[in-house]
């Protein structure tokens, strides 16, 4: 009989748990007080590119959750932007339209009442999407198209560019690669892998609210880009490059870098010693010692485009010796103080920087920043001087050491004739 009683006392209590809850899911905050709180006060307006800037002052009220600011979008669907309260505006974006509309702000608690609405009014400036368009150029370059443009919004935007191609006997936009933006640092970008055939290509934008720009066309030529030839490139050290590495019997001379095997792990790799041990003196027009340099003989006469950099993978690639901002100089013949200074020479690379697309910090990496460390990075050169010799000068690598390793390199651009 006492089981039975305890039975019964456990299941009374389980069903009553159960349906308490359900209750308290249907009925929303788990308690309201029906206080309605009140308006948002002291408002004040600032239009801004595609959207606007509302502030205010939350009221003094200790249950107050947010502000929210339901607006519509070009579409004409309603949409709705919250702000805690511990900032003191709301922000209203992706709008496209410059034609003013009105915003209902509305002070939300705890409890989940709801002030009644604040309308004010807003003009949007010219979209971010726009203003980009405006600064948008495209013109020819080696192996494809180059774009220019003004990103001063740090707008995250899609660009992409399209090629008319005749398809079934009819002329249609082919869609062939995309360019992600998102600060306004970059100011252009090049579309690469196109023959030296005249074409008519057309970019187009698109931000993340799906609003896409008018479309800009151009017949373009793109300029012939060949790999150079690899069979010709030779060591040429001068005497103040970077010592190389003595080690493990291994042969780490530039030479690994352009060698048959395309192996970027230890030991088929370029490696130099520690300053520490072998101090290289100032190199004007720089004006701090140890910055280690090597230089490469390419066998031919050539206007540059490009160079690829495969960095060593083992160990991490954007770790430890690998370049992380580098310049790089060219010159027809080595000038006569042979290396002592870069008077002569054309700066063919100004700030390098090789890119981690993660952002990640050092010793943690994504398969983006993997997928990117293998397909090499594309760090674009002056094509202008014609050069035989290049000189890469490391100004830091990741580790913030003074050595530096690298696995593979190619250059791209039209040899001389």
């Amino acid at each position: 009989m006492k089981n039975v009683y305890i039975k019964s006392l456990v299941l009374f209590v389980t069903v009553y748990m159960i349906s308490t809850s359900c209750k308290d899911d249907e009925s929303g905050p788990f308690f309201n007080d029906g206080t309605i709180p009140p308006q948002v006060t002291e408002v004040e307006v600032e239009n801004l590119p595609g959207g606007a800037r509302i502030s205010y002052t939350v009221p003094d009220v200790q249950d107050i959750l947010y502000v929210e600011a339901e607006f519509k979008r070009d579409n004409g669907k309603t949409v709705t932007a919250r702000s805690s309260v511990f900032k003191n505006f709301v922000e209203i974006e992706g709008l496209r339209s410059r034609d003013g509309q009105t915003v209902k702000l509305t002070t939300v608690d705890k409890s989940d009442n709801r002030s009644e609405p604040l309308t004010v009014s807003i003009e949007p400036g010219l979209a971010p999407i726009d203003l980009l368009f405006q600064s948008l150029e495209i013109k020819p370059t080696f192996g494809g198209t180059l774009i220019s443009f003004n990103n001063e919004s740090n707008s995250r935007i899609e660009v992409q560019l399209f090629k008319e191609e005749v398809v079934d006997n009819k002329t249609v936009d082919v869609y062939q690669q995309s360019a992600f933006l998102q600060n306004s640092e970059i100011t252009n970008h090049i579309f690469r892998g196109f023959d030296a055939v005249e074409s008519k290509f057309k970019i187009l934008a698109i931000d993340r609210w799906d609003n896409v720009s008018d479309t800009l066309s151009s017949m373009i030529t793109p300029f012939v880009e060949v790999q150079l030839d690899e069979t010709k490139f030779a060591r040429s050290i001068l005497p103040t490059d970077g010592q190389i590495l003595e080690c493990c019997g291994g042969n780490f001379f530039v030479d690994q870098l352009w060698n048959a095997n395309d192996n970027v792990f230890w030991p088929n790799v370029f490696h130099t010693n520690d300053v520490a041990a072998d101090p290289i003196p100032v190199l004007p027009p720089y004006t701090e010692p140890n910055l280690i340099a090597f230089t490469i003989d390419l066998g031919q006469e050539a206007n540059l485009s490009r160079v690829k950099i495969f960095p060593r993978i083992d160990g991490g690639p954007y770790n430890r010796g690998n370049p992380r901002l580098f310049e790089v100089w060219g010159v027809k013949e080595i000038p006569a103080d042979n290396g002592a200074s870069f008077n002569g020479w054309s700066l063919l690379v100004k700030d390098g920087e090789i890119i981690k697309p993660s952002g990640a910090p050092l010793g943690q990496r994504s398969a983006e920043d993997d997928a990117a460390a293998e397909a090499g990075h594309d760090i674009s050169t002056d094509p202008e001087p014609t050069v035989r010799y290049v000189r890469f000068i490391t100004l830091k690598n990741w580790e913030g050491t003074q050595w530096v390793h690298m696995g593979e390199i190619e250059f791209f651009g039209k040899p001389v004739e």
